[in-house]
């Protein structure tokens, strides 16, 4: 029967690290006029496709690519939603994948004592660092004047290095007391 693998971009069809080198199915039949493999890939990467019909003893490369990038997403919050006596200058989002800030997008910080801080971005306020963690420096910094901070960011404010769009953070999803 034929046989498909896929390798990075980078590798060649005969290099014995691919990440799936899986039979075609449904059947050997040579009417069939199409096959199917079940491909889950989990790194982000720019891939390829190698095929190798049953009557031959090599892959060759399917024509073009295609890139598996991952939906940004928060891994963690730094305060965590809903900490209380916090102490930190900053708030701090790592996210799943590298991450860019976009011109034009929005950063709320509310207070209980209804002081409202709106940065636009870009601004020196709210940066990226090591890729995956967005930084957001209050203006005078967090502070215990306040009793507590709740997080909103704009849907358009941030995207993944290939461009998907990240959901933003909503009104009450994200609150934190000092």
């Amino acid at each position: 029967g034929d046989w498909v693998k896929v390798v990075l971009n980078t590798a060649s069809c005969s290099d014995s690290s691919s990440l799936l080198d899986q039979h075609l199915g449904p059947s050997d039949s040579d009417s069939t006029t199409e096959a199917y493999a079940a491909i889950v890939i989990r790194d982000e990467g720019t891939y390829r496709v190698c095929y190798k019909p049953g009557t031959q003893s090599d892959y060759v490369a399917v024509p073009g690519t295609f890139i598996i990038s991952a939906i940004p997403g928060i891994l963690s919050y730094n305060p965590a939603h809903g900490a209380t006596e916090v102490t930190r200058k900053y708030i701090s989002l790592q996210f799943n994948t590298g991450i860019r800030i976009k011109a034009g997008g929005k950063v709320w910080l509310n207070t209980s004592r209804q002081h409202h801080d709106t940065i636009t971005l870009p601004n020196s306020q709210v940066t990226v660092r090591s890729s995956k963690i967005l930084r957001i420096y209050p203006t005078g910094g967090l502070t215990t004047y306040e009793d507590s901070y709740e997080v909103i960011i704009s849907p358009d404010a941030i995207t993944g290095l290939t461009g998907l769009t990240w959901d933003g953070i909503p009104s009450g999803a994200y609150v934190f007391t000092m």
